[in-house]
């Protein structure tokens, strides 16, 4: 390609010829290296669309990783509460077989498990922030954060923290916990049972009214009835 009239060189005022797309142009009178403005414009906006793109790309990968991430958690959150019906159902059988052969069993000298976790029948209670202590302000840190990752029972949270085979906490101090995250309005069973409700419907369409209460009011669960009457009004039930 020729070479074109660019202009005068601002220095010398002589004649300067270039190619179109010529960055630095020099005056070949007096030797000054000239910008080509035009050519660096494009130069930056070829180099802006390329940052942009690679924005986009960030974004959009970000995007799939977060909703992949949810996905997951979705699922693992589908198959626990799968497995906890399996285990109340199981549960609710062997009860039922228990006291059906209550004549016929056998001694073991061991008193009966009733229930499948610690219950709120504690002496001590939540009253007021500046008698808590480090362990049980930790105890109200992992109940927020417990309910920020999935749904929860007010029993199911008392598992939680106090249930396990070497629980992090006592059942005093759970207790607390719990009481204090009511007091201070951090936490709403109904809202909390509809989360439930919803989560079953997500997995099976097909529930009555009366089988989708009794599966949040079962051992598992033990949302209140009128907790699990607040979520079946939210889902449409009647």
């Amino acid at each position: 390609m020729g070479k074109i009239l660019w202009g005068k060189c601002p220095k010398c005022h002589a004649a300067v010829y270039a190619d179109k797309n010529q960055q630095i142009i020099k005056c070949e009178v007096c030797g000054t290296n000239i910008p080509n403005a035009s050519a660096i414009d494009k130069s930056m906006e070829a180099k802006s669309i390329a940052s942009n793109a690679l924005t986009f790309i960030l974004v959009a990968l970000a995007f799939i990783i977060g909703t992949s991430a949810f996905m997951f958690a979705r699922i693992l959150h589908n198959v626990r509460v799968k497995r906890a019906n399996e285990t109340a159902i199981i549960s609710e059988i062997k009860t039922d077989e228990s006291s059906d052969n209550t004549d016929t069993a056998k001694d073991t000298g061991r008193e009966e498990v009733e229930h499948l976790g610690p219950e709120f029948d504690s002496d001590a209670h939540y009253v007021s922030d500046d008698q808590l202590t480090d362990h049980e302000w930790q105890a109200i840190d992992d109940a927020k954060f417990f309910l920020g990752t999935t749904f929860y029972s007010k029993y199911e949270l008392m598992c939680q923290l106090a249930a396990t085979a070497d629980p992090e906490y006592t059942q005093d101090e759970a207790q607390v916990a719990i009481e204090y995250l009511e007091a201070h309005d951090l936490v709403d069973w109904n809202h909390e049972c509809a989360e439930a409700a919803q989560l079953y419907l997500d997995i099976y369409d097909g529930y009555t009214k009366d089988e989708l209460k009794s599966a949040l009011t079962n051992k598992m669960l033990r949302f209140s009835d009128e907790q699990a009457d607040y979520a079946l009004a939210k889902m449409g039930y009647k």
